[in-house]
């Protein structure tokens, strides 16, 4: 077991003393660099707290969205993250060729799964902008 506090909790304390009392010593020229670093802290903090499943999760589902059965989801992050691009390319090459065609179930789970991607990493990146329906 680690000591607390944990990492996540950590990049927390990082980054409201950042803003907290780090930000006002700061000359205004440097605020928003600083606003940014706070971001960054505020983004890392929140997926180290989610870890890696969700990558593991996108890659599943949509491994299963493009016709692949049965191959075993990477354990290492890099891996899932090579693999994922992947299929991405394959994704972007099947619209470049017309392959997804609007109103058929194709495009609706293609559609889907770009939107529940999305979600899920305005979920890490800027959780405030989500709308309160998926929220």
């Amino acid at each position: 077991m680690r000591p607390k506090p944990s990492a996540a909790e950590l990049l927390e304390i990082a980054r409201r003393t950042l803003r907290g009392d780090l930000l006002a010593a700061l000359p205004e020229s440097r605020r928003y660099e600083a606003l940014m670093v706070a971001n960054a802290i505020a983004i890392a903090g929140r997926v180290l707290e989610r870890g890696a499943e969700p990558e593991r999760e996108e890659l599943a589902a949509f491994a299963r969205l493009m016709g692949e059965t049965g191959g075993a989801i990477p354990s290492k992050p890099v891996a899932v993250r090579e693999r994922l691009g992947v299929l991405y390319g394959r994704l972007c090459d099947e619209l470049r060729a017309g392959r997804i065609v609007p109103g058929t179930d194709r495009h609706r789970a293609v559609f889907a799964h770009l939107r529940r991607t999305a979600l899920d990493r305005l979920r890490e990146s800027n959780p405030k902008a989500l709308p309160p329906s998926v929220a």
